[in-house]
């Protein structure tokens, strides 16, 4: 991670409704979670599920979503272009 990062979508814990990890984009457009499955995965190539759903729904979904109806939420507004691709 370089420079300083920016949290770009807030995801609620599948395992604890309390608890919500940040899914942040540093300065050179690396992307990571805060969840504990990133911070201890290993290797050039760290992943989580949370990584792993938000970049199959941007896939999916060109614009950015509100999250409502799946837990994901943008903390302000921002457009796609905006995203790491």
């Amino acid at each position: 991670m370089s420079g300083k990062a920016r949290v770009i979508k807030l995801v609620k814990s599948h395992t604890d409704s309390a608890t919500t990890y940040e899914i942040r984009v540093d300065s050179k457009n690396y992307l990571y979670c805060t969840c504990p499955a990133w911070r201890f995965s290993s290797g050039r190539n760290k992943d989580c599920k949370h990584l792993r759903t938000y970049r199959a729904r941007l896939q999916k979904r060109p614009e950015p979503f509100n999250g409502e109806d799946d837990g994901y939420r943008l903390p302000g507004s921002m457009h796609h272009s905006d995203l790491p691709s």
